[in-house]
């Protein structure tokens, strides 16, 4: 699965080997989920830094600007986000 256009990526679904192994499904980008990408943001640094001992920094990490930099570069794409705290 790809998110971003990547011809090699794009053309690989449509070769004769992977047509019988494989569906094509384009979703559409919108950027309406902006806050459910914050929240679930929020959340999973949350539970890391409770998971790790370090409550005391929910206040001041990650900070809101880290936050709309996260949102703004998951590009409406609630799938991004995942990869980019997993411990």
């Amino acid at each position: 699965m790809h998110s971003i256009p990547a011809p090699n990526l794009a053309s690989c679904p449509h070769s004769s080997r992977a047509t019988s192994l494989l569906s094509l499904i384009e979703l559409p980008i919108s950027r309406e989920v902006d806050g459910e990408i914050e929240m679930y943001l929020r959340g999973g640094f949350k539970n890391i830094l409770e998971q790790q001992g370090f409550p005391q920094l929910l206040s001041s990490w990650p900070t809101d600007n880290n936050i709309r930099s996260l949102v703004k570069a998951a590009a409406g794409l609630f799938s991004h986000p995942f990869p980019s705290y997993e411990p």
